[in-house]
């Protein structure tokens, strides 16, 4: 007779068999016990390759969103630039942007209160 239980809360098993062999019980309750940890390895491997795609897509959504940023941030630090040389005025002397605290809002650094 062959018994298998979870423990509760736990990943681990309990295996108990019975057999008029003492030696055969060891080999079989041997054998489910490989079986689950092999089963368990494989389960862990396609989590772990599911979420590295995962990973791999999310980051090159990123790469892509950061360099279409970088893109617009050139294209308008080219416009300041004409700007300024054709209008004779140092827009990036004279404007002083509310900078971003990374949280959402904006900082005025000239603000003081």
């Amino acid at each position: 007779m062959l018994e298998i239980d979870q423990l509760k809360k736990t990943r681990l098993i309990d295996i108990r068999a019975n057999h008029t062999d003492p030696a055969v019980a060891t080999k079989v309750v041997n054998a489910v016990a490989d079986a689950f940890a092999l089963w368990n390895l494989e389960v862990k491997t396609k989590t772990n390759t599911i979420a590295g795609t995962y990973l791999q897509k999310r980051i090159a959504e990123l790469e892509r969103i950061v360099g279409q940023k970088q893109l617009e941030l050139d294209f308008l630090n080219k416009l300041i630039e004409i700007g300024s040389k054709e209008l004779e005025f140092d827009f990036k002397k004279n404007f002083s942007p509310k900078l971003s605290n990374g949280t959402g809002s904006a900082n005025d650094p000239t603000d003081t209160g």
